[in-house]
């Protein structure tokens, strides 16, 4: 069995008139400045394939510093003179690029009789919304020995596998970051200017070892199950194998089993910041990656996104950071996708995918990025004191629903009302003045929307005398509790 991901569709992808169509990696790459976007059957699969495409152009292009990733943009499209020059040395001994080859199967490992021979498994379990092992039935009812899927579908699990895989029984490694987090790529009018504009060049990775041949079609290291790295370079990173996978070749035309087990363990991961993920400083001063959860909208999560010079509070993913030397940001929004994986106790719990559109002088504004993160702080607050307050005032079963309401509200006036004060702040004498006349007038905006809520709240519950004096213990201890750590304005 052949099966090229360089000429035969592995990769779908959307055309400018919304149709889709499955191309190679060839195709998917050369005419990427035709193509809208990525598309794929979750959207796991969807930025798993382009975090590959993504180190596939990095290893081909080598780009020396931000001048060249620039160029890049500037020319609109990858060369096929480029392109073909690379696969030639690529497979210069052997071939590459073959999802069944006996020697160098595609992103997978040659069966090893010694390593391979018990690790065989149904195929459902490349596939996060198949129900195997802890998984819950979500999507599909049927047990997991009977799916079949098509080459392209295995080499899609695949990708999504090594990117989103959880830490398992029997030491299985979880992926380069630990529990997937929160990546965020930003968007560009097609897909070509999607890869370059969250590309890196040599210099732009900083501290980090760019890697040169450190993809796994280049690099002829064997995936030894448990052995563990503790550094890793950046294209290593963005194509790691934790899980060491040979397809079984099709019956009929479709795979039904995979060889499945440990794989690589990477164990650096306090040195290590992935260049599409955003980190949090917790109380003790450590970062850690941000982290998808229930019910979370993206939004929520910009704090982490904008300008942060020192650090304070969070980092920039790497690739977000140094979007200004690709785009022109003068004015223009930035579009964002951010993909992520909700895991419980090593078993799926809910996949996200939201996109964000945020003035572009949140990237670059130290004075805007700050007060917008501590608005954004204020609702997360405001949040919680309702939350305490009305499960206190014994109405638990209302805490959830009437934080919705109030989130919703707050999502409005934050990028709408919020936001455009905060981008006129240059425009004012005394910026100082400016700023804290929008800290006291956006603290007044949460208090009326934190009275608003808790007033369906009684709506809800009745008027008889008990229930209106918890209410009024509710919006003591909520509206209360919320001054009191503001102090007037700050948090």
């Amino acid at each position: 069995m052949r099966y090229s991901v360089l000429t035969q569709p592995v990769i779908p992808v959307l055309l400018p008139d919304g149709s889709e169509k499955e191309v190679g990696i060839r195709e998917a790459l050369l005419r990427a400045h035709e193509w809208r976007d990525i598309r794929g059957d979750s959207p796991l699969e969807r930025y798993a394939l382009l975090r590959l495409l993504i180190a596939f152009a990095m290893d081909m292009q080598m780009l020396k510093n931000s001048d060249d990733r620039s160029a890049l943009m500037e020319k609109g499209r990858f060369s096929p003179e480029t392109f073909d020059a690379y696969i030639s040395a690529c497979e210069a001994e052997e071939p590459r690029f073959d999802l069944f080859d006996d020697r160098h199967p595609f992103l997978q490992s040659a069966y090893s009789r010694e390593r391979d021979e018990n690790a065989l498994k149904p195929v459902a379990n490349l596939f996060s919304c198949l129900p195997t092992g802890n998984n819950h039935v979500f999507w599909d009812h049927r047990m997991e020995d009977v799916h079949a899927v098509t080459p392209a579908q295995a080499f899609r699990g695949i990708c999504a596998t090594y990117l989103f895989c959880m830490a398992g029984a029997q030491d299985y490694p979880s992926s380069v970051n630990n529990t997937p987090p929160m990546y965020v790529v930003s968007i560009g009018e097609n897909l070509f200017e999607t890869i370059v504009m969250n590309m890196l060049s040599e210099r732009e990775c900083g501290n980090i070892v760019y890697g040169r041949g450190d993809v796994p079609w280049r690099n002829a290291e064997e995936v030894v199950p448990k052995k563990a790295y503790p550094t890793v370079t950046m294209l290593g990173a963005l194509t790691w194998m934790p899980r060491r996978i040979t397809l079984q070749p099709p019956k009929d035309g479709y795979i039904v089993q995979v060889y499945l087990q440990q794989g690589k363990n990477f164990r650096g991961n306090d040195l290590w910041k992935d260049t599409h993920v955003p980190f949090r400083k917790t109380k003790d001063g450590a970062y850690v990656s941000v982290k998808p959860e229930l019910s979370k909208a993206f939004w929520r999560d910009i704090g982490t996104l904008i300008y942060d010079p020192d650090a304070v509070q969070s980092i920039q993913p790497l690739a977000l950071k140094c979007l200004h030397h690709v785009v022109e940001l003068t004015g223009q929004p930035v579009q964002l996708r951010a993909v992520g994986l909700v895991t419980n106790k090593a078993s799926v719990a809910q996949w996200q995918e939201d996109e964000l559109r945020i003035p572009s002088a949140l990237l670059e504004d130290e004075g805007c990025a700050a007060t917008l993160r501590q608005d954004v702080g204020k609702v997360e607050l405001a949040k919680n004191m309702i939350d305490r307050a009305v499960r206190k005032g014994l109405y638990p079963r209302l805490a959830e629903e009437s934080c919705s309401v109030f989130l919703q509200s707050m999502h409005r006036i934050l990028f709408a009302e919020a936001m455009d004060q905060i981008l006129h702040f240059e425009e004012a004498e005394d910026w100082d003045n400016a700023r804290q006349e929008h800290d006291a007038w956006f603290d007044e905006r949460v208090i009326g929307e934190m009275r608003k809520t808790l007033r369906k709240v009684i709506d809800v519950t009745g008027k008889d005398a008990k229930a209106l004096m918890i209410h009024e213990e509710i919006k003591k201890n909520a509206i209360g509790g919320y001054r009191k750590l503001t102090k007037g304005g700050r948090t």
